[in-house]
């Protein structure tokens, strides 16, 4: 298991905002199909937040694991999250 508390604590709150996620995606689905513009604008402001939200704790993890990771490979995990953050702000 993962010993350090703050990494455990920051995966464990990364696993309750992809539910939280899973939960949104549902309710914007749910809300097209229904053809409800306010649930769906809701639900989309929503998704959005926890995405946001979600990739400061990707961002804090990255930093909580510099010390077990090597800097290139780090370099290059920042590197992805930081694409796959600006495709979904498109």
């Amino acid at each position: 298991g993962i010993e350090d508390a703050g990494i455990r604590g920051t995966l464990e709150m990364l696993t309750a905002n992809y539910r939280t996620k899973l939960d949104y995606t549902t309710q914007l689905h749910f809300a097209v199909a229904q053809g409800d513009p306010e649930a769906e604008q809701q639900a989309r402001r929503d998704l959005t937040k926890a995405t946001t939200e979600g990739q400061k704790m990707a961002l804090a993890l990255i930093d909580q694991l510099r010390p077990y990771v090597d800097p290139e490979d780090l370099a290059a995990i920042s590197a992805r999250v930081g694409k796959e953050a600006a495709k979904r702000i498109e």
